[in-house]
């Protein structure tokens, strides 16, 4: 993923879409759940034993890029500390993406497409692109517990970012769309898949657009208490 901050053409730093979905409380919720489930447990949230699964999501998750990028051979620092326990449990979840995998009709041709959409100024970093049945669809990896509300908007900026881009490009003509979107989600052992249309996401996408006036408004509204 992009690691550099984004910039847009007249060299302003500008939100991502994680950020301008993140910073308005989108999944609090289930994180409070989550954090208060732990706590009755007994277990420190920090603590690796809390932790695991996210762990070896994250490390099937960097496997799977590497597997993508047909470099599946190297080492990751992912995996590095992984416990035998926990490298059986990424073995299945990247052995459910190789299942899927072959039984999708899918050929990645970008990952880590990345840029600033100047009109609503804010900068977007897609996992994958892939072709689907000559047409062009979106690859989003997710390694939490599930699949909440915040990604489905995620995925629907991604969406009307990578086409205004593509098109700009030269690589889709006006009027053409992404068919959808694949959300790929690696957590402990287990690997799930959900698939959108882009038609089902419209609704996601107007969401984002208002998101995304309400993240200039917040600040604004926040300097009035200062």
């Amino acid at each position: 993923m992009a690691t550099q901050p984004y910039k847009n053409a007249a060299g302003v730093r500008v939100p991502g879409v994680t950020t301008v979905i993140g910073g308005l409380g989108w999944n609090r919720d289930a994180l409070m759940g989550w954090a208060n489930k732990e706590g009755r447990a007994g277990r420190d949230i920090r603590s690796r034993e809390s932790r695991s699964a996210a762990i070896v999501g994250t490390a099937a998750h960097a496997r799977i890029e590497a597997i993508t990028h047909e470099q599946s051979f190297r080492v990751l620092p992912e995996e590095a500390d992984l416990t035998v326990e926990e490298r059986e449990q990424e073995r299945l979840a990247v052995e459910g993406f190789l299942s899927w995998s072959r039984m999708s009709n899918l050929t990645i041709v970008a990952t880590e497409a990345h840029g600033v959409n100047e009109n609503l100024q804010t900068g977007w970093c897609l996992d994958a692109l892939a072709i689907e049945n000559d047409r062009l669809t979106l690859i989003d990896h997710k390694t939490g517990k599930a699949i909440y509300s915040d990604a489905i908007i995620q995925v629907s900026a991604y969406l009307h970012f990578a086409e205004a881009a593509l098109i700009a490009g030269g690589w889709l003509n006006p009027g053409e769309y992404l068919t959808g979107a694949h959300i790929l989600r690696v957590r402990g052992g287990n690997f799930s898949h959900l698939y959108r249309s882009r038609a089902s996401l419209e609704d996601a996408w107007e969401v984002f657009v208002r998101l995304r006036w309400l993240y200039d408004q917040r600040y604004l509204i926040e300097s009035l208490t200062k």
